[in-house]
């Protein structure tokens, strides 16, 4: 039986066969699409070449079939919905491609500015260190590429104004970039960029608006949702491990047992195997992690034995749960991929979205918080260990 890989050729070969010259035109001109790091943009880029240019009709037959092909291909999994990309569903994101390495070139390679950010420890700090982008050429990146609508691009530029100390002018891109992403389906939930750029859009909003407890229910989905997406599809080592990352200090916020489906979970486990995951899910991840000094292994063994991250002489999960750590994580591991399950297709029917109302008051309570407690405000946002 022909493996998809094949059957994908050979549709291709037909594509060719019907038309050489556009064939060929289209290869010249969209070649970062035959690289594996791109390939998922080759779909969208071929039907949009053939239906809105050449706009022939048998190829547009055979590039149906190539659609079908990979969406059937993607839902052969569980949970096909959370952890599987669906190619025929992926968006020619070349510009935003453009974007990441206009920023990078225009970025100094003089590491020599640091930002220092408080954390949960009083003899400590966070040191981070920030490649230089002068103000006149981040502004001409935000008049070239400010205007376009994808998630990735909004939320990167609502980071920088952040990290700039232009809070406000960050409020704009974040409700941009949320307006994209909260009804389903949408355009982006196929897009490796697009879904970091919605995981990060919703860590920002639930950093920003933390004084309503239905609104910061509703971001808390949201977030794990795209958390959760992020960590399945992205092919990006330490995005991968930033995910988990994430989704552990995600559920380890105040009064999530309340967020989360399924009565009776305990978020506790859920943070134990994000934290293991965060350090086993990927080579890169395990030496990031023991290099930077964080040891999400240790830190998550540790909860397990302590039900804390910091060692005692009590005892607690490990002398209380029927399973081995392993199996408890790799347990929770899979009850996660089932809450963000549930999420989706809560959101999908419709069921507990946020709405235009939703996101009204959301900005409304961040632009009273950024007025009335600008240094409360401040600390939420850059206290990133909290």
């Amino acid at each position: 039986m022909q493996d998809r890989a094949e059957e994908v050729k050979d549709i291709l070969l037909k594509i060719q066969a019907e038309d050489p010259e556009s064939f060929a035109r289209f290869s010249s001109e969209h070649s970062i699409c035959f690289t594996e790091a791109n390939g998922d943009w080759l779909f969208p880029a071929l039907y949009e070449f053939y239906t809105e240019d050449v706009k022939n009709t048998k190829v547009v037959g055979l590039l149906q079939e190539l659609g079908m092909l990979f969406h059937h291909e993607s839902m052969k999994e569980p949970f096909a919905e959370i952890t599987t990309l669906d190619r025929s569903l992926c968006l020619d994101e070349s510009n935003v491609f453009e974007y990441i390495i206009k920023q990078q070139k225009l970025a100094s390679d003089d590491i020599k500015n640091v930002e220092y950010l408080r954390t949960p420890y009083k003899t400590k700090s966070e040191v981070l260190p920030f490649r230089h982008i002068s103000p006149i050429d981040h502004d001409w990146l935000i008049i070239e590429y400010g205007g376009i609508a994808h998630p990735y691009i909004l939320a990167d530029i609502a980071g920088v104004l952040i990290y700039s100390q232009k809070i406000k002018d960050s409020f704009d891109y974040l409700r941009r970039s949320v307006n994209l992403l909260t009804e389903f389906p949408n355009k982006y939930w196929n897009s490796e960029l697009a879904v970091t750029g919605a995981a990060n859009t919703f860590r920002w909003l639930r950093l920003m608006c933390q004084n309503d407890l239905e609104l910061s229910r509703k971001i808390f989905k949201y977030n794990y949702l795209y958390l959760s997406r992020m960590a399945c599809i992205t092919r990006d080592d330490l995005l991968e491990q930033s995910a988990y990352v994430n989704r552990a200090a995600l559920v380890n916020m105040p009064f999530v047992y309340t967020f989360l489906p399924f009565l009776g979970q305990n978020p506790d486990f859920l943070y134990i195997s994000d934290l293991y995951y965060a350090h086993f899910c990927n080579e890169t991840a395990t030496f990031n992690s023991v290099s930077s000094g964080n040891n999400y292994y240790m830190k998550s063994l540790t909860y397990y034995r302590n039900g804390s991250l910091w060692p005692n002489d009590y005892g607690h999960y490990i002398d209380s749960v029927d399973e081995t750590y392993e199996q408890l994580v790799e347990r929770k591991h899979k009850v996660a991929i089932m809450n963000a399950y549930e999420y989706w297709s809560e959101i999908n029917r419709g069921e507990d979205v946020l709405t235009e109302s939703d996101i009204d008051r959301i900005f409304m309570l961040i632009e009273q918080e950024y007025s009335n407690n600008y240094k409360r405000f401040c600390d939420n946002i850059l206290n990133f260990n909290k």
